[in-house]
């Protein structure tokens, strides 16, 4: 029969592989809570082996519940847009490409076992999904909305003010300027 204090042991490496603070888990194990105590705990080679052993267990129970891993999709080249591109779109960057590298991220990061790489790079891909099914864009609640008929009254009225500008004005149009009548007047008065 297993002693008190291995018993203890047993369970503060439980605790510890569930993850657990080692100080937490030496007070919860029975232990008198004690900071260097519990770190000490965790160097021991039974202690350190048994936490390795559960962890294993654990990562092993998990990895069977999971379902079969993303395929990997070949990565899809950049193909820029012009010679010289000066912005994203223009280095071919775009949604698809995006979405295809974070396909790869995500079964990347699900093959070494970091499940939270994985999520957040399927969470961008959703959000990539939602962008482009939403139909109108966002804007603030308090932001003006565009009339299209009053910008279209206005587009009128300004191009019926062009026109009346490039008509002749035909009170104007037999008219001298003031040089030419002061010719005129100088020749009246030479006769």
């Amino acid at each position: 029969m297993a002693s008190t204090s291995q018993l203890q042991r047993d369970m503060f490496a439980e605790y510890v592989a569930e993850g657990m603070h080692p100080t937490d888990a030496y007070e919860k194990a029975g232990f008198v809570r004690n900071r260097s105590s519990a770190s000490r705990m965790t160097k021991r080679p039974d202690v350190a082996a048994k936490i390795a052993e559960l962890r294993a267990e654990r990562r092993a129970a998990r990895q069977a519940n999971l379902p079969a891993p993303l395929p990997v999709p070949e990565a899809l080249p950049l193909v820029p847009t012009c010679d010289d591109p000066q912005t994203v779109a223009e280095m071919g960057f775009n949604k698809v490409w995006l979405a295809n590298a974070y396909q790869r991220i995500a079964a990347a990061a699900e093959d070494v076992g970091q499940f939270s790489a994985s999520i957040t790079a399927l969470g961008r891909i959703q959000n990539l999904v939602e962008a482009e099914q939403k139909t109108e864009p966002e804007r603030a609640p308090d932001a003006p909305r565009i009339d299209i008929n009053s910008i279209a009254d206005v587009l009128g009225k300004v191009a019926d003010i062009i026109e009346v500008s490039k008509a002749p004005d035909r009170s104007t149009a037999n008219a001298v300027t003031h040089s030419e009548q002061k010719a005129l007047t100088a020749a009246e008065n030479e006769t």
